[in-house]
């Protein structure tokens, strides 16, 4: 009668690679979410999300096919892997209160964990014009790990029928380490600690057919000195009946980056992230315009033109 509980799960084998390439790839995840109702006025959510993946390549089985097939042995000292796995974990606890008729305080703590591993190996053997035999071998293996604990509330205030504000903060306390093993020697494992505060308001002004919303983010992130800020506004008139134009512009900071290397090599599987330290943050400037019309009743088609203006990146 006060709680109510949902459990959600995955599971994806893939057979094909599994029969082509005898590679074992497979993900699966899971979503647990608890509430209880405490009493009129308050709600206890507890949440937990698990995911697992898993790409393993071993080029044994695919060379025996070719060397099989067209009768060669040209492949037959080469050995190529690839093993990626990578896992997510997120545990949080949301509290609703209803402190008045018009105004609602909600306030969430998270844990978060993220580990990723990228193996790639190339192993040849051979034997040269001098009968001697030459070996090649190369083994990198990229580690990371990111843990974040944090904190987040916020209020939304009814001011009146056409007026509603949203004001908030959030506190995050962040956890990389790093690693990049080559041929199972590592390079230095890079611990950094950083953290990271913001704060937020918005303000949402429905007038007849109008409807705005400005909005402002200001953030610090600890290795940084200097408050930034971040203006977003959006809006939305409704022409007729059915059609409505919609607009939308807003900075973007991004203290985290990814330094994902896959353009110049193919050890790496998926993205690695890092923080900007005594850095700008990387910053983008969007713009969205649109027009959305019903077409008939419970079907509605939206038309939208984006735009990104990336003015401050960083690669790696």
């Amino acid at each position: 009668k006060n709680a109510t509980m949902m459990i959600s799960a995955r599971w994806y084998y893939d057979l094909f690679t599994r029969f082509l390439f005898d590679a074992s790839s497979y993900f699966y995840d899971m979503n647990t979410s608890l509430t209880w109702k405490l009493g009129a006025r308050h709600r206890l959510t507890f949440r937990y999300f698990h995911s697992h993946d898993k790409l393993d390549f071993n080029s044994e089985t695919y060379f025996n096919y070719l060397g099989n097939t067209f009768d060669t042995d040209l492949f037959e000292n080469y050995d190529f892997n690839y093993s990626t796995r990578w896992r997510n974990q997120a545990v949080s606890a949301v509290i609703k209160t209803i402190i008045s008729p018009d105004i609602y305080w909600q306030t969430r703590i998270f844990y978060t964990a993220f580990t990723a591993n990228n193996l790639s190996l190339i192993d040849y053997e051979y034997t040269n014009e001098d009968n001697r035999t030459i070996k090649l071998y190369m083994e990198t293996d990229i580690q990371g790990k990111i843990y974040d604990v944090g904190l987040k509330s916020k209020l939304d205030i009814h001011v009146c029928d056409w007026n509603q504000l949203k004001i908030g903060g959030e506190w995050n306390n962040y956890r990389f380490e790093n690693d990049v093993l080559l041929n199972s020697f590592s390079e230095g494992k890079i611990l950094l600690k950083p953290g990271h505060l913001a704060g937020f308001l918005e303000n949402k002004i429905n007038i007849g057919f109008l409807f705005i919303r400005p909005g402002l983010r200001i953030s610090r992130f600890s290795t940084q000195k200097k408050w930034n800020q971040e203006y977003r506004i959006n809006a939305a008139y409704q022409l007729t009946s059915k059609v409505k134009l919609k607009a939308a512009w807003g900075k973007y900071l991004q203290y985290i980056v990814s330094i994902n290397t896959q353009e110049y090599e193919l050890s790496q599987f998926l993205d690695t992230y890092y923080p900007l330290e005594n850095k700008l943050p990387s910053a983008s400037l969007q713009t969205i315009f649109g027009i959305e019309t019903e077409l008939v009743k419970n079907i509605r088609l939206s038309l939208d033109f984006y735009h990104k203006n990336i003015t401050r990146t960083y690669s790696y």
